[in-house]
């Protein structure tokens, strides 16, 4: 299976991200929900998450069919009227963005990974929804039309046919911490709530993530 348990350093490596991530871009209007699908791509994590299958995050095996990753980015620059950047790190090939995201007054990170700096493919796409001034203890409250702005911002150029509707049920089913999620005293001497859930797509896997501060979904490519 392409996706590996490790919640405490997947909301680590978010939490860095937000700390260390490229300028937010002022969106712009507020995305519509049903967003034609385009020829897409498949991203990852924050910085760092994509270094391998040992991080912990979920990790693309394979393409995701039918995406091209400069087509996800360049429909994000369309969208949100600013410019994706290169980025590389421990052999992860990615191209990220971020912005403002005034609808959980926090910001939206989006990072499309290739499988290698000459390939068009993608084997991964990550959306992350963050808000650091909840604190440790504090949950993003993520309304239906919240996750349809992540959805169609985001995601939204590697789906296609029913992809979008599924992909957002299963968002909003999810994006708040379960009543008995997994938690580790490890974090700043905390115990969280944080949850992990996954469903099987088809062309991918998807994975919702969320614990204190954040909610992360990531396409995942399968093992060829």
């Amino acid at each position: 299976m392409a996706v590996r348990t490790g919640l405490m350093l997947a909301a680590l490596t978010v939490g860095t991200l937000a700390a260390g991530c490229s300028p937010a871009a002022k969106p712009a209007p507020t995305p519509t929900t049903n967003a034609p699908a385009a020829r897409g791509s498949a991203g990852t994590a924050p910085a760092g998450a994509s270094a391998g299958p040992a991080d912990g995050l979920p990790h693309g095996e394979g393409p995701i069919p039918g995406i091209a990753a400069d087509a996800v980015a360049k429909a994000w620059s369309e969208r949100w009227h600013a410019k994706p950047t290169p980025y590389e790190q421990l052999n992860a090939h990615m191209t990220r963005l971020t912005v403002d995201f005034p609808v959980v007054h926090g910001q939206l990170y989006m990072i499309v990974e290739r499988p290698s700096a000459e390939s068009t493919a993608v084997n991964m796409i990550y959306c992350g929804v963050i808000d650091n001034s909840l604190g440790v203890n504090g949950y993003i409250t993520m309304t239906r039309n919240a996750v349809e702005q992540v959805v169609a911002g985001c995601a939204g150029p590697a789906l296609r046919g029913d992809e979008a509707k599924r992909v957002t049920d299963f968002l909003a089913g999810h994006a708040q911490p379960d009543t008995t999620p997994s938690c580790s005293p490890a974090f700043n001497g905390a115990c969280p709530r944080m949850s992990d859930h996954q469903t099987d797509l088809g062309r991918f896997q998807l994975v919702v993530r969320t614990g204190p501060e954040h909610v992360g979904m990531w396409l995942v490519g399968h093992k060829p």
